[in-house]
Protein backbone atom coordinates (compact mmCIF):
# COMPACT_ATOMS: atom_id res chain seq x y z
CA UNK A 1 0.00 0.00 0.00
CA UNK A 2 1.81 3.06 -1.28
CA UNK A 3 0.65 6.96 -1.49
CA UNK A 4 3.62 8.71 -3.61
CA UNK A 5 3.27 12.75 -3.28
CA UNK A 6 5.29 15.12 -5.16
CA UNK A 7 4.33 17.62 -2.28
CA UNK A 8 3.14 16.50 1.60
CA UNK A 9 2.75 13.10 3.35
CA UNK A 10 3.56 9.99 1.59
CA UNK A 11 4.07 6.85 3.45
CA UNK A 12 4.30 2.98 2.65
CA UNK A 13 2.74 -0.44 3.71
CA UNK A 14 4.14 -3.87 2.39
CA UNK A 15 4.39 -7.28 3.48
CA UNK A 16 5.44 -10.54 2.53
CA UNK A 17 4.54 -13.97 3.76
CA UNK A 18 6.69 -17.14 2.49
CA UNK A 19 5.82 -20.86 3.67
CA UNK A 20 7.93 -23.83 3.81
CA UNK A 21 6.84 -25.58 0.97
CA UNK A 22 6.90 -22.33 -1.52
CA UNK A 23 8.69 -23.27 -4.77
CA UNK A 24 8.97 -20.76 -7.61
CA UNK A 25 9.96 -23.31 -10.36
CA UNK A 26 11.55 -20.66 -11.95
CA UNK A 27 13.68 -17.60 -10.57
CA UNK A 28 15.77 -16.92 -7.64
CA UNK A 29 14.41 -16.73 -4.16
CA UNK A 30 17.32 -15.35 -1.35
CA UNK A 31 15.36 -16.43 1.63
CA UNK A 32 12.67 -19.62 2.49
CA UNK A 33 10.07 -19.78 5.30
CA UNK A 34 9.89 -16.30 6.58
CA UNK A 35 7.53 -13.47 6.99
CA UNK A 36 8.56 -9.73 5.64
CA UNK A 37 7.04 -6.06 6.96
CA UNK A 38 8.32 -2.69 5.51
CA UNK A 39 6.62 0.62 6.47
CA UNK A 40 8.15 4.38 5.51
CA UNK A 41 6.57 7.22 6.15
CA UNK A 42 7.63 10.62 4.21
CA UNK A 43 6.82 14.52 3.89
CA UNK A 44 7.92 16.01 0.52
CA UNK A 45 8.32 20.32 0.19
CA UNK A 46 7.87 22.07 -3.05
CA UNK A 47 10.35 25.21 -3.44
CA UNK A 48 9.31 27.96 -5.39
CA UNK A 49 12.69 30.07 -4.39
CA UNK A 50 16.21 27.72 -3.64
CA UNK A 51 18.52 25.48 -5.16
CA UNK A 52 16.08 22.39 -4.86
CA UNK A 53 12.64 22.03 -6.56
CA UNK A 54 11.90 19.35 -4.73
CA UNK A 55 13.01 18.02 -1.15
CA UNK A 56 11.85 14.95 0.76
CA UNK A 57 12.51 13.48 4.12
CA UNK A 58 11.60 9.53 5.27
CA UNK A 59 11.60 7.04 7.83
CA UNK A 60 11.70 3.77 7.28
CA UNK A 61 12.22 -0.08 8.48
CA UNK A 62 11.71 -3.74 7.21
CA UNK A 63 12.35 -6.83 8.38
CA UNK A 64 12.52 -10.71 8.08
CA UNK A 65 11.07 -13.11 10.69
CA UNK A 66 11.26 -17.18 10.43
CA UNK A 67 8.07 -18.97 10.33
CA UNK A 68 9.28 -21.51 13.21
CA UNK A 69 10.52 -19.54 16.45
CA UNK A 70 9.30 -15.68 14.95
CA UNK A 71 12.59 -14.57 15.55
CA UNK A 72 14.27 -11.53 13.38
CA UNK A 73 16.50 -12.74 10.42
CA UNK A 74 17.61 -9.48 9.40
CA UNK A 75 15.85 -5.92 10.03
CA UNK A 76 17.15 -2.48 8.84
CA UNK A 77 15.46 1.21 9.54
CA UNK A 78 17.05 4.61 9.29
CA UNK A 79 16.36 8.30 7.66
CA UNK A 80 16.92 9.28 4.47
CA UNK A 81 16.80 12.79 2.60
CA UNK A 82 16.78 13.19 -1.54
CA UNK A 83 16.64 16.33 -3.19
CA UNK A 84 16.17 17.59 -7.09
CA UNK A 85 17.37 20.76 -7.92
CA UNK A 86 16.08 22.95 -11.15
CA UNK A 87 18.28 21.63 -13.26
CA UNK A 88 17.04 17.97 -12.40
CA UNK A 89 20.29 17.14 -10.59
CA UNK A 90 19.08 14.81 -7.61
CA UNK A 91 20.50 13.33 -4.92
CA UNK A 92 20.28 12.52 -0.79
CA UNK A 93 22.17 11.36 2.04
CA UNK A 94 20.69 7.87 4.11
CA UNK A 95 20.99 6.89 7.65
CA UNK A 96 20.90 3.16 8.17
CA UNK A 97 21.04 0.95 11.33
CA UNK A 98 20.94 -2.71 10.29
CA UNK A 99 20.59 -5.80 12.04
CA UNK A 100 21.80 -9.46 10.88
CA UNK A 101 21.59 -12.53 12.48
CA UNK A 102 23.93 -15.04 10.31
CA UNK A 103 23.19 -18.78 11.18
CA UNK A 104 25.69 -19.87 8.60
CA UNK A 105 29.46 -18.59 7.82
CA UNK A 106 28.95 -15.83 5.38
CA UNK A 107 31.39 -15.79 2.94
CA UNK A 108 32.55 -12.64 1.09
CA UNK A 109 34.88 -11.64 -1.10
CA UNK A 110 38.97 -13.29 -1.41
CA UNK A 111 38.39 -15.69 1.54
CA UNK A 112 37.34 -13.18 3.95
CA UNK A 113 34.39 -14.93 6.13
CA UNK A 114 32.10 -13.60 8.32
CA UNK A 115 31.01 -16.14 11.55
CA UNK A 116 27.99 -17.13 12.60
CA UNK A 117 26.58 -14.39 14.86
CA UNK A 118 23.99 -11.83 15.55
CA UNK A 119 25.46 -8.24 14.48
CA UNK A 120 24.25 -4.90 15.00
CA UNK A 121 25.94 -1.88 12.41
CA UNK A 122 25.21 1.71 11.07
CA UNK A 123 25.89 2.46 7.70
CA UNK A 124 26.05 5.96 5.56
CA UNK A 125 25.15 6.79 2.11
CA UNK A 126 25.61 9.76 0.02
CA UNK A 127 24.68 9.97 -3.46
CA UNK A 128 24.54 12.59 -6.28
CA UNK A 129 23.00 12.85 -10.23
CA UNK A 130 23.44 14.80 -12.50
CA UNK A 131 20.12 14.68 -15.05
CA UNK A 132 19.44 12.17 -17.16
CA UNK A 133 19.05 14.11 -20.53
CA UNK A 134 22.97 15.72 -20.15
CA UNK A 135 24.86 14.32 -23.29
CA UNK A 136 27.70 14.19 -20.40
CA UNK A 137 26.17 12.78 -17.26
CA UNK A 138 28.19 11.37 -13.72
CA UNK A 139 26.82 9.80 -10.75
CA UNK A 140 29.07 9.58 -7.74
CA UNK A 141 27.93 7.53 -4.62
CA UNK A 142 30.00 6.66 -1.56
CA UNK A 143 29.19 4.29 1.18
CA UNK A 144 30.85 3.70 4.37
CA UNK A 145 30.73 2.63 7.93
CA UNK A 146 30.49 -0.33 10.20
CA UNK A 147 29.69 -3.91 8.44
CA UNK A 148 29.43 -7.04 10.34
CA UNK A 149 32.14 -7.32 12.89
CA UNK A 150 34.29 -4.61 10.91
CA UNK A 151 34.35 -1.67 8.17
CA UNK A 152 33.46 -1.62 4.78
CA UNK A 153 34.25 1.79 2.59
CA UNK A 154 32.50 2.12 -1.23
CA UNK A 155 32.93 4.24 -3.80
CA UNK A 156 31.03 3.98 -7.10
CA UNK A 157 31.54 6.63 -9.93
CA UNK A 158 29.27 6.58 -13.31
CA UNK A 159 30.25 8.73 -16.24
CA UNK A 160 27.77 8.24 -18.64
CA UNK A 161 27.82 10.08 -22.63
CA UNK A 162 24.79 9.86 -25.14
CA UNK A 163 26.92 10.39 -27.99
CA UNK A 164 24.00 10.57 -30.28
CA UNK A 165 20.38 8.86 -30.61
CA UNK A 166 22.78 5.53 -32.10
CA UNK A 167 25.23 5.23 -29.57
CA UNK A 168 25.46 5.68 -25.66
CA UNK A 169 28.82 4.54 -23.47
CA UNK A 170 28.58 3.98 -20.09
CA UNK A 171 31.77 3.63 -17.43
CA UNK A 172 31.24 2.16 -14.08
CA UNK A 173 33.70 1.71 -11.23
CA UNK A 174 33.55 0.87 -7.96
CA UNK A 175 36.16 0.27 -4.97
CA UNK A 176 35.27 -1.33 -1.98
CA UNK A 177 37.81 -1.39 1.16
CA UNK A 178 36.83 -3.44 4.15
CA UNK A 179 38.98 -4.32 7.79
CA UNK A 180 38.24 -7.04 10.04
CA UNK A 181 40.69 -6.26 12.41
CA UNK A 182 40.03 -8.82 15.19
CA UNK A 183 40.27 -11.44 12.27
CA UNK A 184 43.38 -9.47 10.63
CA UNK A 185 40.73 -9.49 7.11
CA UNK A 186 40.97 -7.02 4.59
CA UNK A 187 38.56 -6.66 1.61
CA UNK A 188 40.47 -4.72 -1.32
CA UNK A 189 38.85 -4.89 -4.36
CA UNK A 190 37.36 -3.03 -8.30
CA UNK A 191 35.21 -3.51 -9.90
CA UNK A 192 34.68 -1.91 -13.59
CA UNK A 193 32.43 -2.12 -16.08
CA UNK A 194 31.90 -0.96 -19.92
CA UNK A 195 27.91 -0.70 -20.71
CA UNK A 196 27.76 0.34 -25.51
CA UNK A 197 24.34 0.77 -26.28
CA UNK A 198 24.23 0.74 -29.87
CA UNK A 199 20.61 1.16 -31.99
CA UNK A 200 20.37 1.34 -35.98
CA UNK A 201 16.24 2.23 -35.58
CA UNK A 202 13.38 1.39 -32.99
CA UNK A 203 13.74 -2.02 -34.66
CA UNK A 204 17.26 -3.12 -34.80
CA UNK A 205 19.84 -2.64 -31.52
CA UNK A 206 22.56 -4.02 -29.74
CA UNK A 207 23.99 -3.86 -26.16
CA UNK A 208 26.83 -5.26 -24.84
CA UNK A 209 28.04 -5.26 -21.18
CA UNK A 210 32.32 -5.50 -20.61
CA UNK A 211 32.96 -6.47 -16.46
CA UNK A 212 35.76 -7.22 -14.18
CA UNK A 213 35.72 -8.30 -11.03
CA UNK A 214 38.45 -7.70 -9.14
CA UNK A 215 37.47 -10.03 -6.19
CA UNK A 216 37.58 -12.83 -8.43
CA UNK A 217 40.29 -11.55 -11.13
CA UNK A 218 37.77 -12.68 -13.69
CA UNK A 219 36.31 -10.57 -16.68
CA UNK A 220 33.20 -11.58 -18.32
CA UNK A 221 30.98 -10.00 -21.58
CA UNK A 222 27.51 -10.16 -22.42
CA UNK A 223 25.78 -8.88 -25.41
CA UNK A 224 22.37 -8.60 -26.49
CA UNK A 225 21.22 -8.13 -30.04
CA UNK A 226 17.30 -7.28 -30.95
CA UNK A 227 15.75 -6.90 -33.75
CA UNK A 228 11.75 -5.87 -33.37
CA UNK A 229 9.60 -7.08 -36.09
CA UNK A 230 6.26 -5.73 -34.86
CA UNK A 231 5.32 -4.06 -31.47
CA UNK A 232 5.24 -7.85 -29.02
CA UNK A 233 7.24 -9.52 -31.57
CA UNK A 234 10.63 -10.04 -31.14
CA UNK A 235 14.22 -11.41 -32.25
Amino acid sequence: LTRRRRQGLGYTLGTILSGENYNPGVGFVDRSNFKFGTAAISQTWLNQQGPFIWHTLQAFGNAYLDNVEHNVLSSEYGLEWTFSRRNQDNGGIKLTKVFENLTADFSLAQGVMIPIGQYHFYRMNARYSQAIDRTLRTVIELETGSFYDGWLHSLSFSPGWYISKHLQLSLQYVYNYGEFKDRSDILNFHIARLRIGTALDRKLSTNALFQYNGAQDLFSLNVRFRYNFREGQDL
